[in-house]
């Protein structure tokens, strides 16, 4: 085998040894190319297909996150150590995804994969602290550029530490700046999802504390917290209210082709907070309830007194007899402490309100619609067009106009009359069209677009959008990289190849070249009666024929040395 090898060696050795220097370079070029493929090759199948997104710990927020990226045309899995993988062309994009839909976990640290690499236990903790910062900063700024509409973004945090005895703590603040796509302004849920990441990506950052700038436009935005989130852009809610109720009532007049729908809302966007307290009377909630007590008594008697011994006379009324009984008093001190607890309910009532106090609805009906419940006139010919009466069209709209009525005023909201009775806010107002317009709209949109079928929400740049996002081009330009490179090498491998046409040996010496004649007699010899004049030849001449023999002779006999000879003529 190493012999077989050797010579496998030796030959291209000789080979190579039999080649120009510019043939050599070529050769040595092609080899540097295909080693450069190779290892590029080797580089991308050695990594991994798929890479790891963080969407928390918990298996349902992998599970959410997953069907997130899915929906959104992102290929993505959970394996079976549970790990949710997506392709490494669609990190960035599948990161931003989650981050808009509130599907990343709050703790964005755990996004982090280099930090070990940069953090060292030699730093010091100010400066292990700052790279945990910047690469906070960074991964910030990198997943809200990703946002759907949103092209660039940068983030600032300060988060000063306390330092020093009796140091004031300073609250962490945020700022963000953000660029459209588009060039148009961001709109409030941008605002409060970017201000939501931020805030819960670093411990004690409150939600007032960060700042959106819109870098197109240049405003200051301030995200909603959840106590004003709700109903608190006016002409927001009302826009919505009024696509809402539209979208309803489309789909209840879904029968009626080319209806035109018309809906203005009035809605309360105020927001009431209300507070009530009530005390209950003793028994229902009221207690006394008894803290302490303390009882004291004193008790105080005296004895009786005897007789005297000895004999006496037996009279009553002799002091020194026992004839009373013994004396005293008792004496009892209470007291209590009592502690009263009155009973009483707090409640609370925060009304966002954000609903509708009235609905104008205006709905017009093609008289088109109308002319098609009616039955076709008498008298019309096959594949003429039927001419309705207008007394008849206008009756059987007053049918279908009561009916449409019926249908849309139940969904209309309600307020206490006056009278306490319930009555509905708004009103409906249903009109008919003198012509079909939708119809001839849509007819001349096709006709103007000259693409029939194709209406105006067919999205654009979904394709091209599916490629670039695929890693597709990526390719292609590395294809097209490497035939480039290959139709250069065959240029030059052509050029070098190319056989060059080298002098002869008469124009090395100087000898002119021989006329081209048409006949084999020179002049008119053959007409001459005279022979011939001699032809006189000069030293010069001499020694250019010979010359020539020396060439010829080196060229036949000596072949490699008139070639060295010839390559150091050639070459300048």
């Amino acid at each position: 085998m190493f012999d077989s090898f050797g010579r496998i060696l030796k030959n291209s050795g000789d080979q190579l040894g039999r080649l120009t220097p510019t043939a050599r370079l070529l050769v040595m070029v092609t080899l540097a190319l295909m080693a450069s493929i190779l290892v590029i090759v080797a580089v991308s199948a050695s990594g991994p297909s798929r890479a790891e997104i963080v969407a928390g710990t918990d298996p349902s927020y992998k599970s959410e996150a997953m069907t997130q990226l899915r929906a959104a045309g992102i290929e993505a899995n959970i394996n079976s150590k549970g790990q949710l993988l997506v392709k490494h062309g669609d990190v960035d994009r599948a990161a931003g995804l989650l981050a808009s839909q509130g599907v990343l976990p709050a703790d964005g640290t755990l996004m982090f994969k280099n930090l070990s690499e940069q953090m060292k236990w030699t730093n010091p903790r100010e400066v292990n602290e700052q790279i945990v910062r910047m690469a906070l900063q960074n991964e910030l700024a990198r997943t809200i550029s990703n946002f759907p509409g949103l092209k660039q973004a940068s983030v600032f945090l300060d988060n000063p530490k306390p330092t020093g005895i009796g140091m004031v703590v300073r609250k962490p603040t945020a700022s963000v700046t953000v660029f459209s796509k588009s060039g148009a302004s961001i709109s409030q849920n941008e605002v409060d999802a970017i201000a939501k990441l931020v805030s819960h990506s670093v411990a004690g950052l409150d939600l007032t504390n960060v700042s959106v700038i819109d870098g197109t436009s240049g405003v200051p935005h301030q995200a909603r917290t959840d106590d004003n989130a709700i109903a608190s852009n006016y002409l927001e809610h009302k826009l919505k209210f009024e696509r809402e109720v539209e979208q309803k009532i489309r789909g209840i007049l879904a029968s009626i082709p080319g209806v035109a729908i018309a809906v203005t809302a009035d809605v309360d966007v105020k927001r009431v907070t209300s507070k009530r307290e009530s005390f209950f009377d003793k028994g229902n909630g009221t207690v006394s309830l008894s803290q302490s007590r303390t009882s004291v008594t004193e008790e105080q008697q005296a004895g009786n007194r005897g007789a005297e011994a000895g004999t006496r006379p037996n009279t009553g009324a002799d002091i020194n007899y026992n004839t009373g009984s013994s004396t005293g008093y008792t004496k009892e001190d209470t007291s209590e402490d009592i502690e009263n607890r009155v009973g009483s309910e707090i409640t609370s009532t925060i009304d966002p309100r954000g609903n509708a106090t009235s609905l104008s609805i205006s709905v017009q009906v093609p008289r088109g619609y109308i002319e098609a419940l009616m039955p076709t006139p008498e008298g019309t010919a096959e594949g003429e067009l039927p001419v309705f009466d207008d007394a008849a069209v206008e009756a059987k709209f007053a049918s279908e106009q009561d009916r449409i009525r019926e249908m849309i005023e139940p969904h209309l909201p309600i307020r206490l009359a006056e009278s306490g009775a319930t009555e509905p806010a708004g009103t409906v107002v249903v009109s008919m069209m003198p012509l079909d317009i939708a119809s001839l709209a849509g007819t001349a949109q096709a006709a103007s677009l000259g693409l029939p079928g194709m209406t105006a929400g067919t999205p654009g740049g979904g394709a091209l959008g599916g490629i670039m996002a695929s890693g597709l081009i990526e390719k292609v330009v590395l294809v097209a990289l490497a035939a480039t490179a290959m139709l250069m090498m065959l240029i030059m491998v052509k050029g070098a190849t190319k056989r060059v046409e080298l002098p002869s040996v008469d124009e090395l010496v100087g000898i002119p070249p021989a006329l081209e004649q048409t006949t084999d007699v020179v002049g008119e010899a053959d007409e001459s009666e005279t022979p011939m004049e001699g032809i006189e030849v000069d030293d010069q001449h001499v020694a250019s024929t010979k010359m020539l023999e020396q060439v010829g002779d080196l060229v036949g006999n000596e072949p490699d040395l008139a070639a060295r000879l010839l390559n150091r003529w050639i070459q300048p």
